[in-house]
């Protein structure tokens, strides 16, 4: 969840947005709105992985998953987890790369529009930018904490949910 909205109502919102206006997905928007779309799935799955290729060095953290939701620290982490943690930056960056080349957006023009996305510069008084929840996806991706987070959620009972869901 971003900002208390989940991904999935952001994209929803955006997409019913498009079709009020008589736009498809793609048309008329921005690098920043297609990449959410086009994107957003794909860090999960890079996330899932990464989790997955290193979840011996989530196994006691995900026993004590529990303790941490009731507010205590997880303790010290694990090179292991650090690694797996610059495997998935490095990808995620890399996914990032791929889609900027494709649309021949420049890194700082994407990233200038996500400061615009942050300061609320297109959105309307008291609604919040549509791609915001993506811009934060974007900066929790260097966020250790979060990342570390996110793998043993993945890698405990919400991920075996989620997987049986896919499938």
């Amino acid at each position: 969840r971003w900002r208390g909205r989940s991904r999935a109502v952001a994209v929803a919102m955006a997409e019913s947005k498009a079709a009020a206006d008589g736009r498809g997905p793609d048309a008329g928007w921005t690098p920043l709105y297609r990449a959410s779309v086009r994107l957003a799935g794909e860090l999960d799955r890079v996330l899932e992985r990464v989790a997955q290729d290193f979840q011996e060095a989530f196994a006691t953290d995900r026993e004590q998953e529990s303790k941490h939701a009731a507010g205590d620290a997880f303790g010290e982490f694990s090179l292991e987890q650090t690694a797996a943690h610059k495997r998935y930056m490095s990808e995620a960056e890399s996914l990032l790369d791929d889609f900027l080349a494709e649309e021949k957006v420049s890194r700082s023009d994407f990233f200038a529009e996500c400061r615009e996305s942050v300061d609320g510069q297109y959105a309307a008084l008291f609604d919040e930018d549509i791609n915001l929840w993506f811009v934060d996806m974007l900066l929790g991706i260097s966020d250790f904490e979060a990342f570390h987070r996110a793998a043993v959620q993945l890698l405990g009972k919400d991920g075996e949910e989620r997987r049986a869901r896919r499938k």
